[in-house]
């Protein structure tokens, strides 16, 4: 009789597995799912924009999936980032009920709006211990596990190798040789020591607790302080629970510039919390340390340390980068914004040991989620910040009866002007004001808000009666035209229109010495000039 209750017991157990695993691969075929329609996007996207495709099938870009039209494709492109982002948020929980081993849940990450910076900002929390009292092992790591070998990966790379709950960049680093630029321990061996560099020194403790060492501390004395690992970034923003002072903070010449940020710090408890902010974006600005600062003590944290950040700000959970990665503003192509993920050279990591076949198909699935999340988030903002197309020009089609095409300036809801382009005229307006700033027409009128300005040519206008010239200009009249000083004579006329009813002239004879008459209303007789 035990036998057969232990035998229900085992059977129980298996139909649990077996309905986790069933789980987990309608996640994992969901998620695909999901990238496929990403990548279907991403083509009509290419169609539309690059490929200069009709405005028929522009407005069939705007038809999603479920066949939901939206106003525009930039609406389009807007909910599905949502529903996408969503989508992968609700494949995370679901997951996570399946993934009691695979990863810790002690590890959460939010998204915040700084209204001083102007600045999103990630918040993830990790708690010391687990739900079994067990230290959560904050872990270094090295591109390819290789320390100070010049090699160089992607947060994101690292953790799918890892399977690590929690990877963020750390180290700062020569970008040319892909090594390290201070002082270096790893497992408790020195891998470099810089006493030249004015960095302080990263160490952390075999239970977690996070320590700066100021520049010049030798490697031996941060081990014999009790720190197993150590790595080289910036400054120290937060000590003792106060902001450091000014003379430290003076010692990273980049503390007033804003750019993404990437921070580690810790609670009094010895909870860690990573801080990762956004920038060089017109959404967001980035922050400067006295951002950091000033967030992080709300926090109530009781020690912050500031890492490498700009393009290298990473911060990975569970497969899905949280951040967009931003590398820089190309000086020379203003508005020109580059997106990726960069390499880097070493990480700071979470992670929890494959001990099954269901763990190994959880990472998986994390690892197809965050290709998804990149792939959304790639293709937002390819159209978001897009400036440049692949052809070099724009191509605005339409179907015949269209006379004119443009483009429009909108701020948020608000349509600000108009660039419009007709057949023969070019015209530019301004809804703010509702007036026309610029009309220009092929027979050469030029109007601005102040006037029509007339007509203007390469060559002086040729004409045979003076008297038929209504408009601002020089021209010229040949022997033998009419209304002229001398119809015998070549004549160059300048004409100023004064009104609709009135103009002056001023003639200049072809001859030696040059005959000018001067004054004269159009239709009435030449005076000679003086």
């Amino acid at each position: 009789m035990a036998e057969i209750l232990e035998t229900d017991k085992l059977n129980q157990g298996r139909q649990k597995l077996n309905n986790a695993i069933k789980q987990a691969e309608n996640a994992l075929t969901n998620s695909r799912k999901a990238l496929s329609n990403s990548e279907s996007t991403q083509k009509q996207l290419n169609q539309v924009v690059i490929q200069g495709d009709s405005s028929v099938e522009a407005a069939q870009a705007r038809v999603d999936t479920d066949g939901v039209s939206h106003t525009t494709l930039k609406d389009r492109l807007d909910f599905e980032h949502v529903e996408v982002t969503n989508s992968i948020a609700t494949k995370a929980t679901e997951t996570q009920v399946i993934s009691e081993n695979a990863y810790y849940h002690e590890i959460s990450t939010k998204k915040y709006r700084d209204a001083t910076s102007l600045t999103d900002y990630y918040l993830t929390s990790i708690s010391n211990v687990d739900s079994d009292g067990k230290l959560i092992e904050l872990k270094r790591g090295f591109a390819s596990d290789t320390p100070n070998a010049g090699f160089s990966e992607t947060a994101r790379s690292f953790a799918n190798r890892h399977n690590a709950t929690l990877t963020l960049n750390a180290s700062v680093f020569d970008t040319n040789t892909s090594l390290p630029l201070g002082t270096d321990i790893f497992e408790g061996a020195i891998i470099q020591e810089n006493l030249t560099r004015n960095y302080y020194t990263l160490g952390i403790k075999t239970d977690n607790t996070l320590v700066a060492y100021p520049p010049g501390t030798t490697a031996q004395s941060i081990l014999d302080d009790g720190c197993n690992n150590a790595l080289s970034s910036f400054i120290p923003l937060i000590e003792k629970g106060a902001s450091v002072s000014q003379s430290v903070l003076d010692t990273y010449a980049g503390g007033t510039d804003r750019h993404p940020r990437q921070v580690i710090a810790q609670f009094s408890n010895k909870d860690i919390l990573i801080f990762t902010c956004e920038g060089r974006t017109q959404q967001n600005q980035g922050m400067i340390t006295d951002d950091l600062i000033r967030i992080l003590l709300a926090q109530g944290v009781d020690f912050a340390y500031l890492l490498d950040g700009g393009g290298s700000a990473q911060t990975v959970v569970r497969g899905s980068t949280s951040n967009t990665s931003v590398f820089e503003e190309n000086e020379e192509e203003e508005g020109y914004i580059e997106f990726g993920e960069r390499k880097v050279i070493d990480f700071l990591y979470i992670s929890k040991p494959i001990k099954s076949k269901r763990d190994k198909d959880i990472a998986i699935l994390n690892k197809d989620i965050g290709e998804v999340n990149r792939k959304a988030n790639d293709l937002y903002n390819d159209l978001y910040y897009k400036v440049d197309m692949n052809n070099g020009y724009i191509r605005l089609k339409a179907p015949s009866e269209f006379k004119f095409q443009g483009v429009e300036v909108w701020e948020g809801a608000t349509r600000k002007a108009k660039l419009q382009l007709e057949e023969n005229r070019i015209g530019y307006f301004d809804y703010v004001n509702g007036k026309a700033i610029l009309n220009v027409t092929n027979t050469g009128d030029i109007t601005t808000d102040k006037g029509t300005i007339g007509k203007y040519n390469k060559n002086a206008t040729v004409v045979t009666n003076a008297n038929t010239i209504t408009e601002n200009g020089p021209y010229w009249i040949t022997s033998g035209g009419s209304n002229t000083p001398d119809s015998g004579l070549s004549w160059s006329i300048t004409h100023e229109q004064l009104d609709s009813q009135s103009a002056i002239q001023t003639a200049k004879s072809f001859t030696t010495p040059v005959q000018v008459m001067d004054r004269r209303k159009v239709g009435g007789s030449w005076q000679a000039w003086g």
